[in-house]
């Protein structure tokens, strides 16, 4: 599979991987740093979040002492490395790490603090106990923080927000062909000023995208 982008499309989802791989070295404090730094409340509020910040980062680099790279990491450097040779075709697995990414980078950008959980969740063999201990002190987090609308985010969430929704589509018609209820079975909505993105796999002539709503491209692209 084939995914179309265009040059600030690209940009934007390097910048999107390159951030959650702050993930793999415990750089919890300079991710939040990176999404949060102009969030608006209170400054007693914004101290607290930054104390439950640091006390989970503390807990995680307790819990996180690996001696080789997680399957996790190793698929986003691999992604990266793709996107950085202007390799743009995927397998489905490497989808389903390109659509998590795209999903958290846009979800912190809006303020859900707990996607923090949801990076390490990804690694397997994680000593369960401890990993509630971190996702409870995230989870604490996230509930005081102010949210923000995609739609009020700044450009580069928009457009990895614009990514997840094609591809979070084309994998669940991928997945249930004869379609669903969920959301991800609805027709991807733009939000940024680039053009919707699109999955090619047998070379058609424009973007198609697939809806619950209508079964009008039987035989076509299922994205």
């Amino acid at each position: 599979m084939e995914l179309k982008l265009t040059d600030n499309q690209i940009i934007s989802l390097k910048n999107a991987i390159e951030n959650i791989l702050l993930f793999e070295e415990i750089k919890i404090k300079e991710v939040f740093d990176y999404h949060l730094k102009n969030i608006k409340t209170t400054k007693e509020n914004l101290q607290e979040i930054e104390s439950l910040i640091i006390d989970g980062q503390k807990e995680a680099e307790d819990l996180f002492d690996w001696s080789d790279t997680p399957e996790y990491f190793l698929g986003l450097h691999n992604l990266l490395n793709k996107l950085n040779n202007n390799d743009f075709t995927f397998d489905e697995n490497q989808m389903y790490n390109l659509r998590n990414v795209t999903d958290i980078y846009s979800r912190l950008g809006q303020g859900h603090i707990k996607a923090f959980r949801d990076v390490y969740s990804n690694i397997k063999n994680v000593h369960i106990g401890g990993f509630v201990s971190v996702t409870n002190i995230f989870d604490k987090a996230s509930k005081i923080t102010p949210k923000i609308a995609i739609q009020n985010l700044e450009e580069k969430y928009k457009i990895n927000y614009d990514i997840y929704q094609v591809i979070r589509n084309h994998l669940a018609w991928k997945r249930k062909p004869e379609g669903g209820i969920h959301v991800d079975f609805d027709k991807p909505l733009k939000y940024s000023k680039e053009p919707l993105p699109y999955i090619n796999v047998e070379m058609p002539e424009e973007p198609q995208y697939k809806s619950k709503r209508s079964n009008k491209n039987k035989g076509k692209i299922k994205l």
